[in-house]
């Protein structure tokens, strides 16, 4: 089943999107728009150099049999999002695009489907070493897809776990105050608006 998540989410993502540039009730997307590839599963179907960097670097982390783990590659970066039930924390890990380097992670309490922050980090940058902002959002129930716009680019994340999504910005990132703004929407399965915000969100002291 955990095998079978991305490709379904990236389907149905992917449909909502087109129809919902279609309809005159939204918003079309600015430029091109990237998908980005989700993979949900249990941490021992995980047998990669970024899981073991992460684990490292949170020592703190027991993990066990029913420990989650999503998967994220995007445009502008990849990601990790660890939780278990039996724990309050949730943890993420940020690599550079193409999973290469650890560059910045975040641990938030979630409990009840409730995150006490959206654990901003601007650690990471671009090719170009362009300051990139990393936070999660937590979906509204029947979203399908997280949409961050950006002034040339629409990244889509698949919703997929049941966890809080780790999103990017190169565009909002605000360094010298330690914050950013995502311009974030969120997609039911048919490409129904649910929610939009512009997600202001500041490194915690």
């Amino acid at each position: 089943m955990d095998r079978l998540t991305a490709p379904r989410a990236l389907t149905v993502v992917a449909a909502g999107l087109l129809l919902a540039a279609g309809c005159r009730d939204h918003a079309k997307p600015t430029g091109r728009v990237f998908v980005g590839h989700v993979r949900v599963a249990g941490v021992g179907r995980f047998r990669s150099p970024p899981l073991r960097a992460c684990l490292r670097r949170f020592g703190e982390l027991r993990v066990t049999r029913r420990t989650r783990v999503v998967e994220r590659e995007g445009l502008l970066g990849a990601s990790l999002t660890i939780a278990d039930p039996r724990s309050p924390l949730l943890y993420g890990c940020d690599f550079t695009p193409g999973r290469r380097t650890l560059c910045g992670g975040a641990v938030g309490e979630w409990h009840a489907g409730r995150l006490n922050d959206p654990r901003l980090d601007i650690l990471c940058t671009d090719r170009a070493r362009r300051p990139l902002a990393v936070a999660w959002v937590v979906p509204v129930p029947r979203a399908r897809a997280i949409v961050v716009r950006e002034r040339r680019v629409t990244e889509v994340y698949p919703v997929a776990g049941g966890l809080p999504v780790r999103i990017w910005t190169r565009d909002g990132v605000r360094y010298e105050r330690s914050s950013a703004v995502f311009d974030v929407t969120q997609r039911a399965a048919d490409g129904r608006t649910l929610a939009h915000e512009r997600l202001h969100a500041a490194v915690a002291g």
